[in-house]
């Protein structure tokens, strides 16, 4: 019998009997000492990992243990990857970027008419801005890109946007 480190994780919770095993070049799987396939195992070191740690009683203090999920009425995939992610407050890329943004308009919109150097401030918001449209998931959700002119009426845009949140 050819053992690797699965025969010996199976035999370690029940140990086989000892009867001689028959092995033909046309089996699927290998088969233990009483003649009987064990299941092909497929664990990665993630997998030792959570197995550790639950032998250790690391899952038995979770808030909420024993309840079912609330997965809602959408159990689709990106429905529960997105509820998630909420939970966990993390943001998307273009989220967060309207946020730095919004940050640094009402930053430049004190500065803009006294400084005559916030021109390159300006540039770097803008630039931003782009980044923004070209990641933002739908066109609707597009800002206009702030001018001098303009700064006052663009970082209301971005304070509505702010105050939804």
């Amino acid at each position: 019998m050819k053992i690797n480190w699965y025969t010996k994780k199976l035999s370690q919770s029940s140990p086989p009997e000892s009867k001689p095993s028959s092995s033909s070049s046309g089996d699927a799987g290998e088969r233990s000492t009483d003649g009987e396939h064990l299941p092909m195992v497929h664990r990665t070191w993630m997998d030792d990992i959570v197995a550790e740690h639950q032998q250790d009683g690391g899952f038995d203090s979770l808030k909420n243990k024993g309840k079912p999920l609330d997965l809602g009425t959408d159990n689709s995939y990106d429905a529960i990857l997105n509820r998630t992610l909420k939970e966990a407050n993390v943001r998307p890329q273009w989220l967060q970027l309207q946020h730095e943004i919004y940050d640094e308009l009402r930053l430049l919109l004190k500065t803009i008419k006294n400084d005559p150097e916030a021109d390159v401030d300006l540039k770097q918001v803008q630039a931003k801005v782009r980044m923004y449209n070209a990641t933002c998931p739908h066109p609707s959700l597009q800002k206009p890109s702030p001018t001098r002119e303009n700064i006052a009426r663009i970082t209301s845009f971005y304070a509505a946007d702010a105050d939804d949140e």
